[in-house]
């Protein structure tokens, strides 16, 4: 009994403190007529009903989204990073090929100095069959002159008798 005094004494207390929400259609606008001493009226949707399924979806569908664009970015920075590095490559075959060539040309010029070397041997054959062949037109060229000299010698002499 004294459960129920104290609950009748103090229901009026506990009523007091809470607070009452009246969902109420919308008006479109129009103003309630409702004093704030009485109640606040707070104007709600009605609730609908969850769509776990469409939900579950559209998350499916966005999280697909953003791997789709993860994957690109991962996939263009792949690419740049291989373009980076096909560039780096490409540099250092023209900087062997450079090395390459230089070394080339040194060792040509190392074996040109070495008088013992094949590729002198060579040079020097050919060279001393060029000059043997110039010695041989010049001595030909020598005679030919020689030869009109002396018809020109002879021509001369018999120009003179004649006269």
């Amino acid at each position: 009994m004294k459960k129920y005094f104290l609950l009748l004494i103090l229901f009026p207390f506990v009523g007091l403190t809470q607070t009452y929400t009246v969902i109420q259609q919308p008006t479109y606008g129009q103003d309630p007529k409702y004093t704030p001493t009485t109640y606040t009226v707070k104007q709600t949707t009605p609730a609908t009903t969850p769509n776990y399924v469409g939900d579950a979806l559209s998350q499916v569908q966005n999280n697909i989204i953003q791997a789709q664009q993860a994957n690109a970015q991962r996939e263009a920075q792949r690419e740049n990073a291989q373009a980076i590095i096909d560039n780096q490559n490409r540099i250092e075959q023209q900087r062997i090929e450079e090395q390459k060539k230089i070394l080339v040309e040194q060792q040509r010029i190392e074996e040109e100095k070495d008088p013992n070397s094949i590729l002198n041997k060579f040079k020097n054959a050919n060279l001393k069959k060029e000059n043997e062949d110039l010695k041989a037109k010049l001595l030909q060229m020598e005679l030919l002159l020689s030869q009109k000299e002396e018809k020109e010698r002879l021509e001369k002499e018999k120009n003179k008798k004649e006269e």
